[in-house]
């Protein structure tokens, strides 16, 4: 039992500390969380008295949120089953609306996750183009983009499909690496109950 534990604490220990391709993955998380956020004012500026975000105006030719809406989907539906809402009382306004605090540290655990799946069974499996296709391929039916109808929307359309395919690809792969730990825990337990 002490192995397992000793095995476990190491592999914590690999899945946290920070890397050049965690650093890099969590940067993009954090860029679609923060200007997710911002462009979220678009659904409350006819309200007087509240005030444009920063970079509001900047981040206009740009699809954001909904890479965010998609990136933070789990958190949130974990929020409500955990009755968490109200913690988002306590984080300070960006202008209009709330930093998104909690989807920025939760983009460090996807992260951190997608690297580790990737290190330690997605590398070297052959199925590893599928599940990166995976994510372009569902980013291409969300986000077409041959809906292009002028030229001033190609920022538009463009961010929008990048940002998701990133999103959806970092959860093809997040979701792969729950299914092969699910699997290495079962067998695990199986042996360890078939040994006694």
């Amino acid at each position: 039992m002490e192995n397992f534990l000793a095995s476990g604490k190491r592999q914590l220990k690999m899945l946290f500390i920070p890397d050049s391709r965690k650093l890099a993955i969590f940067t993009t998380l954090s860029l679609i969380c923060v200007g997710g956020a911002i462009q979220s004012y678009a659904f409350i500026d006819d309200i007087p008295g509240i005030p444009k975000p920063p970079f509001y105006d900047l981040l206009k030719p740009f699809s954001i949120w909904p890479a965010w809406v998609l990136l933070i989907a789990p958190l949130h539906i974990l929020s409500y089953i955990l009755n968490l809402t109200y913690l988002l009382d306590y984080l300070p306004p960006l202008g209009g609306v709330k930093a998104p605090f909690f989807s920025v540290l939760y983009s460090y655990i996807l992260s951190c996750w997608s690297i580790y799946v990737w290190d330690k069974w997605l590398k070297n499996d052959k199925l590893k183009i599928l599940i990166l296709l995976l994510g372009i391929v569902t980013a291409f039916l969300m986000n077409p983009p041959f809906l292009l109808t002028s030229l001033d929307e190609v920022s538009y359309i463009f961010s929008g499909f990048v940002l998701i395919s990133i999103v959806m690809t970092l959860y093809a792969v997040a979701l792969y690496g729950f299914v092969k730990l699910l699997f290495s825990l079962v067998y695990i337990f199986s042996r360890r109950l078939g040994s006694k």
